[in-house]
């Protein structure tokens, strides 16, 4: 009794400073800098590569090999309830469909192995993208529901995953996403593009994985190799599969375990904010030669600052504007006056004066083109003599008037009323 007794007593006092689980692996996802607060999304599996939990104080953290403040960390095992988003080719949905049994079977997997109060959203990709969202226990309870979703036609397949990662990044815990796609690889019309699915996936504090079903039984090479490109930088997995006879419940599975990370917040130290190029390590507590991960980073690509919020981006803004506005008013002419007609089907069109002189009349060639009754085809010209403007008939058959009377040449004041030919008339408004 007093050996048990003292067994016991040692194991007790060696609990603390013993794994809470046998981690063999650690992987750093993602790291962002929010503030004086860094982030790293972690994950920590077994030697089966399953996640493990319990690590809530297991971990030491050095940023540029310099140790870090009090450590907060959020278990992804405690998070609370969570979705799931599936993207889904509208078209495997179809009752003819031969891969509808694969996605059914991968959505009744995912619905048995989430908490009754966890939900599944499916996106489906078709002409047009369209979304439903379920309980786990309702879409355990009704494996048929999915099938609202079916669609004919091509796969907007971007788009849809655009919208699929949006709403898996609004739905994350513990800095983890989880976006799953099943496609048979081939995008038809989408509007949007790879890289603005993958700015989805890694914007702000988390990362969102995409673990993604590609059935080899067609589709697009390049986006296939898109989708595998996507799963790589995202720390998701990629999975070739046969349409029929795929391991529906071996792979939702394998995605589900991609969306346990550990969030480890803290502050370093010592951090030199003016480097950009930085570097954080995680281990597991109490040293040794135990697994630890090492992810490089630029403070420029995983900082919340916007970019608006930077002095050198306002002052080269600034100087761009007074540039342009500089050669603007430089480069800018300044209006002589305007000829408007008046009377006519024409009425209140108008012709602003710049450079003179100003040729007039019905042939092409002229600088104000005139149609009407007796205009000839060079009827007069606008001129300049100091800070005058002066109407110059160019021996027309029909003549040029100023306020009725026929002219050979004349200085025009503000409002004079010119008659060109039989019937049209302008008017001439001076710019002082």
């Amino acid at each position: 009794m007093r050996r048990l007794l003292l067994a016991t007593t040692i194991l007790a006092l060696l609990a603390p400073f013993a794994w809470a689980a046998p981690v063999s692996q650690l992987a750093i996802d993602h790291v962002y800098v929010s503030g004086s607060d860094h982030v790293v999304s972690l994950r920590a599996s077994d030697g089966d590569g399953m996640p493990v939990a319990d690590l809530e104080r297991e971990f030491e953290i050095m940023v540029d090999g310099k140790g870090v403040g009090a450590i907060k960390v959020r278990s992804p095992f405690d998070a609370g309830p969570r979705t799931v988003t599936v993207v889904i080719d509208g078209a495997l949905l179809q009752p003819s469909s031969d891969a509808r049994p694969f996605v059914e079977g991968v959505l009744q997997a995912l619905a048995n192995q989430l908490s009754p109060g966890d939900r599944v959203r499916v996106v489906s990709a078709g002409p047009k993208v369209s979304m439903l969202e379920w309980n786990s226990a309702t879409l355990k309870a009704s494996p048929g529901e999915p099938r609202k979703l079916a669609q004919d036609g091509g796969a907007k397949l971007f788009d849809a995953l655009e919208e699929g990662a949006r709403a898996a990044a609004a739905s994350r815990t513990a800095s983890s996403g989880l976006l799953i796609v099943i496609t048979r690889g081939a995008d038809q019309g989408s509007g949007r593009r790879m890289a603005d699915v993958l700015a989805r996936c890694t914007v702000g504090e988390g990362v969102t994985s995409v673990a993604v079903a590609l059935l080899e039984d067609g589709g697009d090479a390049k986006a296939a190799d898109k989708l595998d490109r996507l799963a790589g930088v995202t720390h998701g997995l990629m999975r070739r599969t046969p349409a029929v006879g795929g391991a529906a419940q071996d792979f939702a599975t394998a995605a589900l375990a991609l969306s346990r990370r550990y969030e480890l917040r803290f502050r370093p130290l010592e951090y030199d904010r003016g480097e950009d190029r930085h570097s954080v390590e995680v281990r597991m507590a109490g040293g040794g030669a135990g697994p630890q991960a090492t992810q490089a980073y630029r403070l420029s690509e995983v900082s919340d600052s916007p970019w608006w919020k930077s002095v050198w981006v306002w002052v080269i803004v600034l100087v761009a504007i007074g540039a342009a506005a500089a050669v603007l008013l430089m480069s800018r002419r300044r209006s002589i006056g305007l000829l408007v007609i008046s009377g006519g089907d024409d009425e209140g069109t108008w012709f602003e004066l710049f450079d003179l002189p100003l040729t007039l009349g019905s042939a092409l060639q002229n600088d104000v083109l005139l149609v009407g009754e007796g205009v000839s085809r060079n009827h007069c010209v606008l001129e300049r003599e100091g800070r005058e403007v002066v109407l110059v008939d160019t021996n027309s058959e029909k003549g040029t008037f100023v306020n009725d009377e026929r002219i050979r040449r004349q200085v025009l004041a503000d409002e004079d009323r010119i008659r060109i030919g039989d019937q049209l008339e302008l008017v001439y408004e001076a710019r002082r």
